[in-house]
């Protein structure tokens, strides 16, 4: 018998943007899936990263899910942090400013790497569930925010390095995207 196959997550097939990156200001974007819990766990971490890298910007992204949770707002009211920055943009404005997105479970990551921001996966050593839509690729992993102490003081040319390496992450991104978009997608292909 046949079985029914769905996407689930965001089906849009982006372009890929080839804009050099700006490294005068580096930026993480962080991406969250649309739960409480789960933007709870990365609003806690993002806090942390923005008070250790005073000198780094960390964009935080509600996902619409959770956008209106009180919840999560009274949380928001909090934080004072001037480099943890909550983001009202759109999302390609997002992607054009910085250069590393930090997610979880999110299929965000897959627009953000299509844009080459380097993707880095929060690992929750403590949560048995595997939330990483790129669980098959070679990426940064990091459980706290000293993790993200090499990335702290790159200079243009180690972030172009770093883009370098990651080139096949975005290519394989891109591939996937467009079998994904296609009217033929087939799963034993990708």
């Amino acid at each position: 018998p046949d079985s029914e196959i769905r996407v689930v997550g965001s089906h849009k097939c982006g372009e890929n943007k080839s804009h050099e990156k700006n490294i005068d200001q580096i930026n993480f974007l962080f991406v969250p899936e649309g739960f409480e819990s789960e933007t709870i766990k990365m609003l806690s971490f993002a806090k942390n990263c923005a008070e250790l890298f005073q000198n780094i910007n960390f964009i935080f992204r509600l996902h619409p899910l959770v956008a209106d949770n009180l919840m999560i707002k009274d949380q928001l009211e909090f934080i004072s942090d001037e480099n943890l920055i909550f983001s009202n943009n759109s999302i390609n404005d997002d992607l054009e400013l910085c250069q590393f997105v930090i997610y979880r479970g999110s299929t965000a990551v897959l627009d953000a790497a299509m844009a080459k921001l380097i993707p880095i996966y929060l690992d929750d050593p403590n949560d048995p569930c595997e939330l990483d839509a790129l669980y098959m690729l070679d990426k940064k992993v990091v459980t706290s925010p000293e993790d993200l102490k090499d990335l702290a003081t790159l200079n243009k040319n180690d972030f172009l390095a770093l883009l370098e390496k990651n080139t096949y992450l975005f290519e394989f991104i891109k591939s996937l995207r467009e079998k994904i978009s296609s009217q033929d997608f087939d799963l034993k292909n990708v």
